[in-house]
This record gives structure tokens, sequence and C-alpha cells, in this order.
């Protein structure tokens, strides 16, 4: 989470002042190729081209523990982004998702806000993406280009900004 988190913060400081919309969802995509294209091709990351191992100590081979720890972080999840919603930050980035001008205008620092929303959705990705790692034994290196795309129809299709659509 940290990692990922540090690399989204990265990413928005670049990206998030010059681009928005398709464009930074093009650049987003791209940056993660480039990712699967470094752990694929390293000799000391890959296994094999099978991905990273991660051992499975913590979790054991209960199919049940996972599926509890799943459903367990995505309902503290949902909590945590329906409460994180109605502070002041989260109505800053609702302002920003309706407007940027007006926002901005009504003192909400636009930049700073998308970077922050843009930091914390990395570091809930890195998370998800540690337990999918843990339950299955390795870290895949197949999120290639087409997963990618799928996940981006995903989202677009499921409705942007709703939390129960994707």
């Amino acid at each position: 989470a940290a990692v990922t988190g540090l690399i989204g913060f990265l990413i928005g400081l670049i990206a998030l002042g010059r681009l928005k919309g398709d464009y930074l969802a093009i650049v987003t995509l791209g940056f993660g190729l480039i990712l699967v294209n470094l752990f694929e091709n390293s000799a000391l990351l890959s296994n094999n081209g099978q991905g990273i191992n991660v051992d499975k100590k913590l979790s054991g081979d209960s199919l049940l523990f996972a599926i509890m720890l799943v459903i367990s972080l995505v309902l503290i999840f949902i909590v945590l982004i329906l409460t994180f919603m109605k502070s002041r930050f989260g109505r800053g980035i609702l302002a920003i998702i309706e407007d940027n001008i007006a926002a901005e205008a009504s003192g909400v620092p636009v930049k700073k806000y998308k970077i922050m929303a843009f930091t914390f959705s990395a570091i809930i990705a890195g998370i998800a993406g540690g337990l999918f790692a843990h339950f299955i034994g390795y870290a895949p290196v197949k999120f290639n280009q087409d997963m990618s795309i799928k996940l981006l129809i995903i989202v677009v299709l499921g409705g942007l900004g709703s939390l129960t659509g994707t």
C-alpha cells in the first residue's frame, strides 16, 4: 500500500496538473504496462514468467479465511469511503467532480485534492493487489494491456463516480 501510494503520488504530481480525462487514463495505463514489462523481464522478480512469489504463511491455505478477509475488508472500505466522502475533503472532491472552476472559486485547492484522491485510490489498489497476490500465492504479471482495458471498461460502464456500479 505504501509503495503504490508513493507511485500514485508521483504520477499525480507529474500528470494531474497537465492532463485530465482520457489522456490521464492513457498515461496511467501506459505506466502500468511499463511496470508489467519491467517485472516480466526482470530475472530477479519474474520466477519463470509466473510472477513474484508470495509467502502464504499468514493466510494459510484456507479458502474460507481468504473469503472472510476479503468480505470484511470490502465492508471496511465501503464504510471508510462513505464517511470519507462526508468529510471536508470528500465534499471538496465532490465539488471538483461537478465543476473545477467553481470549486476553485469556492476556495477548494483543486490540484492538491486531485493528487490526494489519486494517492488514496493507489493505496486502495495496492491493498487489493496484495490481497489478490496473497490469495493465489504469487504476484501475477498477467495484468497486461487486455486486462487493463477490461478493468477500465468495467469502471466506465459501471458508472464513473458510482461506488456500487463498479
